[in-house]
């Protein structure tokens, strides 16, 4: 069983001249085997985009690595429209690794509230295993709400453990750019 050793202390920070919010939480995440980083945050921006090309650009998850930083991402199986499993490899600064990533990714639209919300959740065992080290804790959220006249918010929640042992103090000086830079790239793609 997981027992979960971690403060209860969010940062909020704001960028970019207040346009974008990033509320972290870095802590430790135990299991029997090792103590690794949990990452948690939640970036929330509103921008002037295209609510259905937000959709098209999810659903392409081709162009996946021009947001996260990512040496590659394809689609390992599309059982659907509406549910995919993916796969990421994520670049890694010296000295560390890559790592992967295999996820199941669930698209909900719910047209009434016009709000769309992919869904990303580990599924490790879904693709061949590779040279690299694996999560086997990621759950990803984007959530896009359509507020009408061409402005959209978006909101970004993450809640990870990388598959190496990274320094807390590293992970926490990379925050807030680490949530913004990936809602910044994710916005400049779509428009």
């Amino acid at each position: 069983m997981n027992s979960f050793a971690q403060t209860t202390e969010w940062k909020t920070e704001s960028v970019d001249k207040g346009k974008i919010t990033v509320k972290s939480k870095i802590s430790k995440r135990t299991n029997d085997e090792t103590t690794l980083p949990l990452i948690e945050y939640i970036v929330t921006t509103t921008e002037s985009v295209s609510f259905q090309k937000c959709i098209l650009t999810m659903k392409d998850v081709s162009k996946h690595n021009q947001f996260l930083d990512l040496k590659s991402s394809f689609i390992v199986n599309k059982n659907n429209d509406k549910e995919y499993v993916v796969y990421y490899c994520f670049n890694a600064p010296w000295p560390f690794s890559p790592t992967d990533c295999v996820a199941k990714m669930t698209f909900d639209d719910y047209k009434v509230s016009k709000i769309a919300v992919f869904t990303l959740k580990e599924a490790p065992l879904l693709y061949k295993a590779t040279d690299y080290k694996r999560f086997n804790f990621y759950n990803v959220v984007y959530t896009f709400k359509d507020l009408g006249n061409g402005k959209v918010e978006i909101t970004l929640t993450a809640k990870m453990s990388p598959p190496v042992s990274v320094p807390l103090w590293l992970i926490r000086n990379g925050f807030p750019e680490i949530g913004s830079d990936i809602v910044r790239k994710f916005v400049k793609l779509v428009k």
